[in-house]
């Protein structure tokens, strides 16, 4: 329907993998500002990961190249 009728759709996901399947676009925010926005490739990488969710992952890709988080330690906070 989005693409039929030429609508915008924003939704708001938690799941970084969900949104790379099925967004054009995606916009991370930081303690309540933008930090960055870009399509899925160029906003799922392991240094965005370090810098707003503190945590340590692979990014791996599959047939249709979506990324997909691969965590395997979170940073300690202090």
């Amino acid at each position: 329907m989005t693409i039929t009728n030429q609508f915008t759709t924003l939704v708001t996901l938690h799941q970084l993998e969900l949104a790379a399947g099925f967004a054009d676009e995606i916009i991370v925010l930081k303690e309540g500002e933008v930090f960055k926005k870009g399509t899925p490739n160029e906003i799922i990488t392991t240094k965005l990961l370090r810098e707003v969710y503190r945590v340590h992952a692979n990014i791996i890709t599959n047939e249709e190249n979506i990324p997909y988080v691969m965590p395997y330690s979170a940073y300690e906070y202090g």
